[in-house]
């Protein structure tokens, strides 16, 4: 499958262990979580598992649909007060100081697909913009992940975040 909908609660293994299972066998499947679990600490797990999007039970009627394309498409979906939480996590890491990793050893133009990534462009719209293949900008974005040691795009959304590199205009 292009995308697997999955439920935190399940028999046995739960979700978040069959996302590290699809995240290690190297799957091609973007995976999407369904949940109605809305605390934080189901979030970053997720997000750290490999999960590319967390929608809310309560709010699938209305973003689920949204949420498959999104993540279909290689973007990370996340509920608003979701963003929210993320921006707190953030927030606490920059007053704190805990922000460790470093990024000196990344190329200028993996700089670029970083932040490009991290604003929400698919992979073609930044191989337009840096008018490279979408192919380059998908080595680029995998040699960028392996250096920083993450595993996906919401990662490196809340990488960027974590670096102060995006600005969120409050609603």
């Amino acid at each position: 499958p292009d995308v697997v909908v999955m439920d935190i609660s399940l028999p046995g293994m739960n979700g978040l262990e069959c996302i590290r299972h699809i995240t290690r066998k190297g799957l091609a499947a973007k995976c999407l979580v369904l949940t109605m679990h809305e605390s934080e600490e189901f979030l970053f797990q997720a997000i750290r598992v490999g999960a590319q999007g967390y929608v809310l039970k309560r709010g699938a009627h209305t973003d689920l649909i949204e949420a498959i394309r999104t993540v279909s498409h290689g973007d990370a979906f996340l509920y608003p007060s979701a963003v929210k939480r993320l921006i707190q996590d953030y927030l606490e890491r920059v007053e704190t100081g805990e922000e460790t990793r470093e990024y000196d050893d990344l190329t200028s133009r993996q700089h670029e697909v970083l932040l490009l990534t991290a604003q929400g462009y698919t992979n073609q719209e930044i191989a337009d913009r840096l008018v490279l293949s979408a192919k380059t900008v998908e080595k680029h974005k995998a040699e960028l992940m392996r250096k920083l040691g993450l595993s996906n795009r919401a990662a490196l959304v809340q990488y960027a975040l974590r670096k102060g590199w995006l600005r969120l205009d409050s609603e």
